[in-house]
């Protein structure tokens, strides 16, 4: 069985550590560090890697590498941190062509783990169309092609759009599929966690000091991009100031319709408006349009080809037959509730696939996949 390879490249010890660390506990990837960028074109050379980890900003031995590995391994997805606080040394062309998709500081582990495992497990050919459509947004529901209409008539608009939907749903999934289909928008996705008070966060010494450089830089790595700015409802106020006041900056100075902003909630921003936790002025310039997720308890009816797409990922990814449910596991699948949503039941089954004898996976190996993940819990 092929593992998904990882290949993390940082200079900065704690960030490789710590990332490193988040990334080994998770089932069926095998993950190396390398602080040398040379030892690490070396090793794409000699070993097989599937994602490219590098810290930001892309200095110009990272950005070599980068580029060499692409063209060595044309299936490698390459995911860049952004590590600098103040970032005064990133300078010249932006990562856009060298990034699939980039993380900035602070960041949750979910949040690393989360986008480690969606390039992991991408599909080899994106060419083919079968595969275009990404496994979270696959089903017949009623709840599904609603949201997928509205995404298809707001894709190509120049509008800023608000993604509300419970934990684990496919908000930056939805982002992604916003851009894809914006002609304008072809540089990079970049996915800026808002939780800057979330315990246990990977994350510099930030201060309102660096606060506005940090947000000013954002904009500017965005730049014919996508902003991504996910859990907006836990940004804090003095950073939404910050952040309207450079989004009005760059409107006065002709820049506004560089960055598409795509902003994502958990809860109802409309109700912090009413407790004054959130800025009118700042509400009201992300939510142009609102999308409200379904969750998979309303989108029930797209379990069987929700786990059929995401087992047949996995099944590419590991060169294996494809996995199939037995009558009996999806059966146990649809009985349960999904707290986790989306995101629990892809974790589910890449658990579940490491327990089965074969590409048949049975109920006890769902049982199996389940008692592992309450026991991982905190």
């Amino acid at each position: 069985m092929n593992e998904p390879r990882i290949l993390f490249v940082a200079k900065a010890p704690g960030l490789a550590d710590r990332g490193a660390r988040l990334l080994e506990a998770l089932p069926g990837i095998a993950v190396s560090r390398l602080s040398d960028p040379r030892a690490a074109l070396d090793w794409v050379n000699r070993e097989p890697v599937d994602v490219l980890i590098i810290e930001l900003p892309m200095t110009a031995d990272i950005a070599s590498l980068a580029r060499t590995a692409r063209r060595r391994r044309p299936g490698l997805a390459v995911l860049g941190l952004c590590c600098s606080s103040l970032q005064s040394e990133w300078r010249g062309p932006l990562p856009r062509f060298e990034c699939d998709e980039v993380l900035v500081l602070p960041f949750a582990p979910d949040q690393l783990t989360e986008c480690v495992r969606r390039l992991a497990y991408r599909p080899h050919d994106p060419e083919n169309a079968a595969e275009k459509t990404p496994p979270e947004l696959v089903g017949v529901s009623e709840p599904l092609s609603s949201l997928l209409d509205m995404i298809e008539r707001l894709g190509p608009l120049d509008v800023e759009v608000l993604i509300q939907g419970p934990a684990g749903s496919p908000r930056a999934t939805v982002a992604r599929q916003l851009q894809a289909l914006d002609p304008h928008r072809n540089g990079p996705f970049v996915n800026a966690d808002c939780r800057l008070d979330e315990p246990g966060q990977v994350r510099w010494d930030d201060s309102l000091a660096v606060a506005r450089n940090r947000w000013k830089c954002l904009l500017e790595a965005s730049a014919e991009g996508v902003l991504f700015l996910d859990h907006l409802d836990r940004l804090p106020r003095t950073h939404q100031a910050i952040l309207q006041n450079l989004l009005t900056d760059s409107q006065r100075e002709g820049r506004g319709h560089s960055v598409r902003l795509v902003s994502a909630a958990e809860v109802s921003l409309e109700e912090e408006l009413d407790t004054n936790e959130f800025r009118r002025d700042l509400f009201y310039r992300l939510s142009t349009v609102k999308i409200e997720l379904p969750s998979l308890e309303q989108r029930s009816a797209d379990l069987p080809e929700l786990c059929a797409a995401f087992l047949a990922r996995i099944s590419g990814r590991r060169s294996q037959p494809r996995y199939q449910l037995t009558v009996e596991a999806l059966e146990l699948l649809e009985q349960r509730p999904w707290p986790g949503d989306i995101s629990a039941l892809h974790r589910l089954l890449i658990e579940a696939s490491e327990l089965a004898r074969g590409p048949l996976i049975e109920d006890q190996d769902i049982r199996a996949a389940l008692q592992r993940a309450t026991a991982l819990q905190p």
